[in-house]
């Protein structure tokens, strides 16, 4: 009898050879100027098509997305042609595969962004972590805060880079909505002190990622879209989630929310575990113990 792993599943419209899922791996191939994937990515992500389903390693939504040096992008066309060897390697090896769009947000260094520009983030709250530099581990820095018509910028950035995954041939996306980036950022008050839209509240906190679920949603087929998120994480990349931190993915109760059924738990794993449909077809959960710092 075959194990059940190793039986096929479907994935909304999506059917998959196995059960088997390939995490998302930061690589640091992408050492051209381009930030653009090459052969070798194809042979990479292809030798690994037995997996049921790659989701790749994270990449950049835009230029003000990046943190990580060597990590491509999804928003140029040299990157849309790169993504696209690996897209049809993995499809002739058959497999599937879904593209990570991230954006690292105060996670980053002026070093990394255009002219020497401060990393943008919800508000200007240095996480005190690393950004990893060309010169290596190096300290972050105070960012600077995004105006509300930033934030717009940036969920258009995501909705470009959500149609360019669809032109370079992915079976869908996933948003990397966890492990402190721009997301968390937005989810964590004690990196998120807005008094606008966007801060204060948990529905207002958690209003960007709806935005974003709302614009991706025009490229890619909801049942294409997938969250990753951290249901019971304390602290990461600098940011603190204090208690009811922990509850910020919850899709009802705020205007504009009307789409996303409400999770009356306020809790991460409820939505998952009960299945509750919030504009996606899956969420991802990552956590991690909570361990004394010595």
């Amino acid at each position: 009898m075959t194990q059940p792993l190793l039986r096929p599943y479907t994935l909304g419209t999506l059917t998959l050879p196995n059960r088997i899922v390939m995490a998302p791996m930061t690589r640091n191939r992408a050492t051209n100027p381009d930030l653009a994937p090459t052969e070798l990515h194809a042979e990479y992500y292809s030798q690994r098509a037995s997996a049921g389903l790659i989701i790749t390693e994270g990449t950049y939504v835009s230029p003000r997305a990046i943190g990580f040096i060597h990590v491509p992008g999804l928003y140029t066309e040299t990157q849309v042609t790169g993504w696209k060897l690996v897209t049809d390697a993995v499809h002739a090896a058959g497999g599937r595969i879904f593209c990570q769009l991230w954006h690292t947000g105060a996670l980053s260094h002026p070093d990394l962004q255009q002219d020497g520009a401060l990393p943008v983030a919800p508000s200007a709250i240095n996480p005190h972590d690393k950004a990893f530099t060309h010169a290596g581990h190096t300290p972050t820095v105070t960012p600077r805060a995004l105006t509300a018509e930033e934030v717009t910028d940036t969920v258009a950035e995501f909705r470009h880079a959500a149609r360019n995954a669809m032109r370079a041939g992915f079976d869908g996306i996933e948003l990397h909505a966890a492990n402190g980036y721009l997301f968390s950022q937005f989810f964590a008050r004690s990196m998120n002190q807005r008094t606008d839209q966007y801060g204060g509240s948990i529905e207002n906190r958690a209003r960007f990622l709806f935005e974003v679920l709302d614009a991706v949603a025009h490229e890619v087929p909801p049942d294409r879209i997938g969250v990753r998120l951290n249901p019971a994480l304390h602290e990461l990349g600098g940011v603190i989630f204090d208690d009811p931190d922990r509850a910020t993915f919850y899709g009802g109760g705020a205007p504009g929310y009307t789409d996303y059924p409400r999770d009356d738990q306020h809790h991460t794993l409820d939505t998952v575990q009960n299945n509750q449909r919030v504009g996606l077809d899956y969420a991802t959960a990552r956590a991690r113990s909570r361990a004394t710092r010595r």
